[in-house]
């Protein structure tokens, strides 16, 4: 009859009282990567201007987790000791930037680091020992650096801490795609901006 309508049943209410999911964020592009790394070289050549080139000290060798003898990665760098320097200012820009942008979905703190040994991406994951790795670097500490006198001894915990593999200028940002490799086993560059 006119003015009527048919009965809804108790989950038919509930599908047309329910929100609708929130809509999938569109899927970032390299493009738009490569677009928003262009748009940040202004105001990295602004600190560099300010604070001197970038230089980035690769010292100590620390390990990624807590177990030394169940390491799946050795590394060295600066880590999370921020200076105030142009790395350090240059890479929280960048990587705050990105961040905002919606390209980085971590959580965790940003860490400068230079992997030396890095099995987390073999398949099946295997754990080497990094104790054993440091008492090997102790019989001979000048390949780490580690400058000593004449029957100086040597401990793991000194080449950990005391590791030296020099200082090393940056004149390119790159972005590069995880797993996968160039000839030169870096990650492949997908595009860069120069700092010269």
């Amino acid at each position: 009859t006119s003015g009527s309508r048919e009965a809804t049943t108790p989950s038919e209410e509930a599908q047309l009282q329910a929100p609708s999911p929130p809509a999938t964020p569109p899927k970032k592009t390299v493009t738009e990567a490569l677009e928003l790394l262009n748009s940040l070289r202004p105001e990295i050549m602004s600190i560099i201007d300010d604070t001197g080139d970038i230089d980035v000290p690769l010292t100590g060798l620390k390990i990624m987790y807590d177990n030394p003898d169940e390491a799946y990665m050795l590394w060295t760098g600066p880590g999370t000791n921020n200076d105030g320097s142009s790395l350090w200012r240059i890479s929280l820009l960048v990587f705050n930037k990105f961040k905002e942008a919606g390209f980085i979905m971590q959580t965790r703190h940003l860490m400068l680091r230079c992997n030396l040994v890095n099995s987390s991406l073999t398949k099946p994951r295997k754990a080497f020992s990094a104790t054993e790795i440091l008492r090997r670097v102790a019989e001979q500490p000048e390949i780490a650096g580690i400058q000593t006198t004449e029957n100086q001894y040597v401990t793991p915990e000194d080449v950990a801490s005391g590791a030296d593999f020099g200082t090393y200028g940056v004149d390119q940002i790159h972005l590069r795609e995880m797993r996968s490799w160039d000839e030169e086993k870096r990650f492949v560059s997908l595009g860069h901006i120069s700092l010269k």
